[in-house]
């Protein structure tokens, strides 16, 4: 692994560990153990460092949810005390119709404005 792609893995385990509320160790752990480090992150580096912070965080989020390594409690809690959640369950701006990629991205962004 060369250096840029180090530095871009550390930049993920990093957010990822201030979004999730795990420590880093915990992080890389369950990145590590599910081969989406190894097999995902650092093959795809020129690819993924493309994206936005944003987009990098949903895109990670989500294949940790696949793969089973993201707590469903965590996950679980995060939506539920969203505002988006609460459009939704209101049928507030049509948020009910919206892929669940939109949705994710939508609660993401709301969450990582409520840990700055």
């Amino acid at each position: 692994m060369d250096k840029k792609t180090l530095e871009f893995v550390t930049y993920c385990i990093g957010k990822l560990s201030v979004l999730l509320q795990l420590p880093q160790k915990e992080i890389y752990k369950r990145l590590k153990t599910s081969g989406i480090l190894y097999d995902y992150i650092v093959p795809s580096y020129d690819v993924l460092h493309t994206f936005s912070s944003r987009y990098l965080m949903e895109d990670l989020t989500e294949y940790m949810r696949e793969k089973g390594v993201l707590p469903l409690d965590k996950a679980t809690d995060i939506f539920y005390s969203s505002e988006t959640a609460s459009m939704i369950e209101d049928g507030i701006a049509d948020l009910h119709c919206r892929s669940g990629r939109y949705l994710a991205g939508e609660i993401t962004r709301e969450y990582q404005e409520t840990q700055q």
